[in-house]
């Protein structure tokens, strides 16, 4: 069983960062040769820090929304105060709700998600140990049940389409939490630069071993689900 990693929280340079576009989502970077991202620190229960963090679309959210495949994620924080339903085609609940499926090869939209970062102006190192940090429970908030999560991170053209896979990663809990909980996804050493123009995206996955589906909360000040590398 992998825990959460302990928090640390230090300063970022946003004038160094992704700045995103609020009407398409994603944006452009401009970045210092290597980049090092730190987990969130929780602070009375609660993550904020920096990192790239996972938004939903629009953002910040004003309200229920339907699912869509590909999402952003950049260095800002989010400053949503409510979890909305971010997929009111799949279900009436708060959240995301991923379906159990085949892992990172899945192309079933209701069982993966994705998040880009924009297409870097220039290159973009990162060097370090990462972690998805996310904040999930069973679906339905049930008790007693076992679950498995995969994470992947890619490299991959500015159109999205042709990607290789950096680094990936698996947690597996019994049981898995049954109330908002933040967990981690070792990723382990990830040493990786993305040519100008190329995005970098995560990939999350619940695997078909698991004894239900999972609800993923992110893009609010309480429940800020993120990319680190430390």
């Amino acid at each position: 069983m992998e825990n959460a990693s302990t928090d640390t929280s230090r300063a970022l340079d946003r004038r160094q960062m992704l700045t995103m576009g609020a009407a398409a989502g994603v944006g452009t970077w401009v970045a210092p040769a290597i980049l090092r991202l730190d987990p969130v620190a929780a602070a009375a229960g609660s993550a904020v820090g920096t990192g790239f963090f996972l938004h939903d679309h629009p953002t910040p959210p004003t309200g229920d929304s339907s699912s869509r495949p590909s999402l952003g994620m950049d260095e800002f924080a989010p400053t949503a105060t409510t979890l909305y339903n971010y997929d009111d085609d799949r279900d009436a609940f708060p959240g995301l709700l991923l379906q159990r499926g085949s892992g990172l090869s899945e192309t079933d939209p209701a069982k993966y998600q994705e998040w880009r970062s924009g297409p870097g102006a220039s290159p973009l190192t990162i060097n370090g140990t990462a972690t998805v940090q996310i904040y999930t429970a069973m679906k339905d908030f049930a008790t007693g049940n076992a679950a498995s999560i995969t994470a992947g991170l890619y490299d991959c053209n500015g159109a999205g389409t042709s990607c290789s896979l950096i680094a990936s990663g698996t947690l597996s809990l019994d049981p898995w939490p049954a109330t908002w909980t933040r967990v981690a996804i070792d990723l382990g050493t990830v040493d990786h630069t993305f040519r100008g123009g190329r995005r970098m995206t995560l990939k999350l996955a619940v695997l078909d071993t698991s004894d239900d589906d999972l609800w993923i909360a992110y893009d609010t000040v309480d429940y800020p689900s993120c990319l680190a590398v430390t």
